[in-house]
């Protein structure tokens, strides 16, 4: 029996999306770079999942989100999701350190700070069965200009390389996106607005590099 979102989720571009490389290059394109040895030089993907598989969510399964608010329908739509058993493990783990559940989303998913300003958690349930790709975070880099926290102004861009803390399970679900999908598929049970600046508060990425533009 297919699932609710199966045409999205058979799409060319979908699994490129999962394992977070551009929809645009040819399918017989290669994933990685390779040495003369066999050994990985350059990953060609930039966050996503290695080695996604597929799987089946099915109801009435409970998922987490944690986006930019504040619609909470809105935060829905979107592709990337955990379980509540991933959740609680990141929440555990955080509290254990004194950090922000939202910090340890960071650290443990590979997720930089320009990717997702992190303001609101999301759960659902789900209503109807979804196809997803499951599997651990990449490596993660995201760009942004920093500020002068006197001035204001902006100041040197910054290169910001998150590797994932664990082994934690990530979900893309495509095909959220559609108003109409999404409210066969889900049903929105709880949220709660967050700080902004809660996720960046003992955020400590891997590198945090000054460049020129």
């Amino acid at each position: 029996m297919a699932t609710i979102n199966q045409e999205y989720f058979e799409r060319f571009e979908t699994l490129r999306f999962a394992k977070g490389q551009s929809p645009y290059e040819e399918d017989s394109s290669p994933d990685v770079i390779l040495g003369p040895k066999g050994d990985v030089i350059k990953s060609l993907a930039n966050g996503g999942l290695v080695d996604p598989k597929p799987v089946e969510i099915n109801p009435p399964c409970q998922l987490v989100r944690i986006a930019c608010g504040p619609f909470a329908n809105e935060v829905a739509g979107g592709s990337w999701w955990m379980s509540v058993a991933s959740y609680n493990e990141i929440f555990l783990e955080s509290r254990g350190r004194g950090v922000h559940v939202s910090v340890g989303i960071r650290e443990m998913c590979a997720v930089p700070v320009p990717f997702n300003p992190m303001t609101m958690i999301v759960v659902v349930k789900v209503m109807a069965p979804l196809s997803a790709y499951s599997g651990k975070g990449n490596a993660a880099k995201g760009s942004y200009k920093s500020l002068n926290p006197i001035t204001k102004e902006k100041k040197a861009y910054l290169d910001e390389t998150v590797i994932p803390r664990g082994m934690i399970e990530q979900l893309y679900i495509p095909g959220l996106s559609s108003p109409d999908l999404r409210r066969r598929a889900l049903f929105i049970v709880g949220w709660e607005l967050f700080d902004e600046a809660a996720s960046r508060k003992g955020f400590t990425p891997i590198h945090n590099i000054p460049r020129s533009v």
